[in-house]
């Protein structure tokens, strides 16, 4: 038997996997829209910021479906903006249902105490018969009267 020296195998590093720029995007976006998110009375920015990475993430998948590319950034970036989606909706009716809330009680209110807040003038014109001019009438209890105006 002879003794043959075989070269050293070489170490097999696994190839890096290329990372999709978009699922970057998507992940990058989806955090900012998560801060957004949480910050009180503009957390329903939250809701525009997070449908980019939604539908960023959503390219992304399809493509990596087709190409085999990983699909890692995207899943976070999809989860993360869907959270951050979830909690913008949340501000958004919340902010919505106390404005309403606010607009029942004025309109009560009004109706209460008999406040007219239309947005008609409080004064109309009309001819005096005497000389022909217009004269501004007050419909409201003023300090002013009957005023002439010089028409």
């Amino acid at each position: 038997m002879e003794n043959y020296n075989y070269p050293p195998l070489q170490p097999q590093y696994p190839q890096p996997q290329p990372t999709s720029v978009l699922g970057i995007i998507s992940l990058v976006f989806a955090i900012v829209a998560l801060v957004v998110s949480f910050i009180p009375c503009f957390g329903y920015f939250a809701i525009f910021i997070a449908l980019i990475p939604i539908i960023s993430s959503i390219i992304v998948l399809v493509q990596a479906k087709r190409t085999r590319e990983p699909k890692g950034l995207a899943i976070a970036g999809l989860a993360i903006g869907g959270v951050a989606l979830m909690i913008g909706l949340f501000w958004g009716s919340l902010l919505g249902g106390i404005g309403s809330q606010i607009q029942n009680d004025i309109r009560i209110n009004q109706d209460r105490y008999g406040i007219n807040d239309s947005l008609e003038e409080p004064y109309y014109y009309e001819e005096d018969e005497s000389n022909g001019e217009n004269v501004e009438i007050f419909t409201e209890e003023s300090d002013q009267g009957e005023v002439k105006t010089g028409e």
